[in-house]
């Protein structure tokens, strides 16, 4: 439901961008999808403790936190690229953004909800159920 929330208000802050008429309206969009984006980062940081396991959890983590650096490069270049060759033409960069909301938008269907949420709220059956959609069947292991 976290996740949800940030991707809505991801959206909203992108459509609101790309309508502004003005630069006020614009910066206050921006300021929404910014808002969004750490929000989003917040929840997935998270996320990733809790689902991963201990063995490679430090390794996901800072995997995510090199892509998140890489993904700042390129919106950095491109944003650079346009304010020189194309300053008039900077919709198509917010355009970006609706692309890499929709990727979110359909792959946080697939991911189970978190175990650890489940157990602590008493559900040890939904529990059982995303620790084997996570984690597979070990041999000899007892969800």
């Amino acid at each position: 439901p976290a996740m949800m929330g940030a991707i809505v208000v991801l959206l909203g802050g992108s459509i609101a961008e790309i309508t502004a008429t003005g630069w006020r309206s614009w910066l206050g969009a921006a300021v929404l999808v910014r808002c969004g984006i750490g929000l989003a980062q917040s929840i997935l940081i998270t996320y990733i403790s809790e689902l991963t396991p201990f063995q490679i959890r430090g390794f996901m983590i800072g995997a995510y936190q090199l892509l998140l650096a890489f993904g700042q490069l390129l919106s950095a270049i491109a944003t650079q690229l346009v304010v020189v060759h194309q300053p008039n033409k900077w919709k198509p960069l917010i355009a970006t953004e609706f692309v890499f909301t929709g990727i979110l938008m359909i792959l946080i269907w697939f991911v189970p909800e978190s175990h650890i949420y489940h157990a602590r709220n008493g559900d040890h059956e939904k529990a059982k159920k995303s620790m084997l959609k996570l984690y597979g069947y070990a041999p000899d292991y007892d969800v």
